[in-house]
């Protein structure tokens, strides 16, 4: 499994804040409030999985719970009117063990099994998103 690509300091710089590392260094764990919506963003660089969480207000289950691959890497995109990250080349698995629990145990780092270019962006500046990136064109029939 690939480790992913990605600057540490350029998600600190996005998010605004400090990460918490877990007693093995494993993982690197961000919590940001935006407005009425609390996010936290978990990163395990060794297995190049990122796990999006949002919450509304002091809610203890988020709304959104997501857990992505990124075979590709993170960007940060730092321009005058607004800030990202950018995951380029995700895919979607069911948690951190996806690998255990996922039935058909595919190789999702394999892009000639799996080919994909949706990404996912998460914006911080001006304000507050987080959607899907880059889907690419469907293949023509015939």
């Amino acid at each position: 499994m690939p480790k992913l690509r990605w600057k540490d300091y350029e998600v600190v710089e996005c998010l605004g804040v400090m990460p918490e590392t877990d007693e093995f260094f494993t993982s690197h764990y961000f919590q940001k409030v935006f407005g009425s919506i609390r996010l936290e963003l978990t990163i395990w660089e060794n297995e190049s999985l990122i796990a999006v969480s949002l919450f509304e207000d002091q809610t203890t289950e988020p709304f959104l719970d997501l857990c992505f691959i990124v075979r590709d890497h993170v960007e940060f995109v730092s321009e005058t009117e607004f800030s990202s990250l950018r995951f380029h080349d995700s895919v979607i698995v069911t948690s951190r063990f996806w690998q255990i629990y996922d039935e058909d145990k595919s190789d999702w780092f394999d892009t000639r099994l799996l080919p994909t270019r949706i990404g996912f962006e998460l914006t911080t500046f001006p304000k507050f998103e987080f959607g899907v990136i880059e889907r690419c064109a469907a293949s023509p029939v015939g």
